[in-house]
């Protein structure tokens, strides 16, 4: 499958499950925070579906349980509104990348806050200016 068209239909894939998952499943087992990212086997046969799921171990396990029991109703509703040859078979996973996220905004804020120190040091007249406001 060619790469461009691999990550859109992961993209559609992840936001219809994504939709699926908050207004069409009722399992009380699935207690879903988000359905992260799609990752398409080459072929597009496969689809690991990475979900972000909240509670303890035992009850994201649950909700990857309940997923994994809908997984044949999910697939027919993509099939109803995606326009694919063939629907991947899907396989969801504990997205334990999630919490990077936290991570990445904490590294994000340090580097804004390095971006502000370095900009007034480069302002004249401040005492870590060098002369001629260059690097020497």
């Amino acid at each position: 499958m060619e790469e461009r068209r691999k990550i859109r239909v992961a993209e559609a894939i992840r936001d219809e499950l994504a939709e699926l998952a908050v207004y069409e499943l009722a399992d009380p087992r699935i207690q879903i925070a988000g359905i992260t990212d799609v990752h398409l086997s080459p072929d597009g046969k496969r689809a690991d579906v990475l979900v972000h799921t909240t509670g303890t171990a035992e009850q994201q396990q649950q909700t990857l349980d309940g997923l994994e029991a809908a997984s044949g109703f999910l697939r027919k509703q993509l099939s109803l509104r995606l326009a694919l040859r063939h629907v991947p078979d899907l396989r969801f996973r504990s997205d334990s990348g999630a919490s990077s996220g936290d991570r990445l905004e904490v590294l994000w804020n340090r580097a804004q806050k390095w971006r502000r120190k370095m900009a007034k040091q480069q302002q004249p007249g401040s005492p870590d200016a060098t002369p001629g406001g260059g690097a020497q």
